[in-house]
């Protein structure tokens, strides 16, 4: 066995069993073009969008603002610090999604016991019931798109979560790149 999938899916709290390569090696539809894998991830990305965009159109949520919710949903009070992380976003996107989700009447603030320089953001009883509301258009979005995968959820996660260390280790390596190449003076 290798080191694929394995751990605990936070979504449900289920054990992750690790899973060969031999497991999920299954070849691309032959319709699939590439121009590269970043390339295909991008598209990918955008499908999953039109999905969750078609099935929450009702939702008073975008997908986007979703995301963002269910971080602090799941976290119950979450710093915006931790939320960038959590999202892989830029930490000035994260304050400008927490002041619309406060115009919204949907989060607060609260002083953050660890740090009296920082706060917390919370649901209130709206964004609760906001989350919660986009949450059931979500879920029948997710269930299709888990019924769609052709090896089941747990293989899909483990090339997931390969992609995303890649993807880590990637930038990691240009950082380091980047400090140590001199900067050119003209």
């Amino acid at each position: 066995m290798t080191g694929l999938g394995g751990g605990v899916c936070r979504r449900s709290n289920q054990q992750l069993r690790p899973i060969s390569k031999e497991e999920v090696a299954v070849p691309p539809p032959a319709r699939w073009t590439t121009y590269s894998l970043l390339f295909d991830v991008f598209v990918l990305g955008q499908r999953v969008h039109q999905l969750l965009s078609t099935s929450m159109k009702t939702a008073e949520l975008r997908p986007e603002d979703y995301a963002v919710y269910s971080v602090v949903f799941e976290e119950e009070a979450v710093s915006p610090t931790a939320m960038a992380a959590e999202l892989s976003m830029p930490l000035t996107t994260v304050v400008d999604y927490v002041r619309v989700m406060e115009s919204r009447g949907h989060c607060r603030r609260i002083p953050n016991p660890r740090d009296g320089r920082s706060y917390l953001v919370v649901l209130t009883a709206a964004g609760l019931r906001a989350h919660r509301e986009a949450n059931a258009q979500f879920e029948r979005a997710y269930r299709r798109f888990v019924a769609a995968l052709p090896h089941g959820e747990a293989p899909a996660r483990a090339h997931l979560a390969e992609l995303l260390d890649a993807a880590e280790r990637a930038i990691e390596n240009l950082a380091t790149l980047r400090s140590e190449t001199p900067v050119r003076r003209t």
